[in-house]
């Protein structure tokens, strides 16, 4: 069972950036900041994690590092992964790449020129 903490805000999670480990930032069950020690030995890296436990097994998304993703950010990528996973039923290892970055098709899709805009160039 994922820990179930009150909703921390942006100061207590700024404070939170400088200590190793794993800690629940509320919000969002199971939504957690890890912070490890640079490989340098000098300050740390933080990055949002989604932990769900599935069947037994431990289930991790990663959702960005922070302070580029926001704690509101983290908060709305875990919720859009959680409730698309809870719609289709699979687990959020398998809904979480559909659901954080866009199909590229739709990508070059939308920066394909359409035939009208070929055909007036012409």
């Amino acid at each position: 069972m994922p820990k179930l903490v009150a909703p921390k805000g942006h100061k207590e999670v700024l404070k939170l950036s400088a200590i190793p480990g794993f800690h629940a930032v509320g919000g969002v069950v199971g939504l957690t900041l890890r912070v490890e020690l640079r490989k340098s030995g000098v300050g740390f890296n933080a990055r949002w994690e989604l932990r769900r436990k599935v069947s037994g097994r431990r289930q991790v998304v990663g959702l960005g590092s922070f302070p580029e993703v926001s704690l509101q950010q983290a908060r709305s990528k875990a919720h859009d992964v959680l409730n698309a996973a809870h719609e289709i039923g699979q687990s959020i290892r398998d809904v979480a790449p559909a659901v954080l970055r866009p199909a590229k098709s739709a990508v070059i899709a939308s920066s394909a020129p359409t035939f009208s805009v070929v055909s007036v160039r012409l």
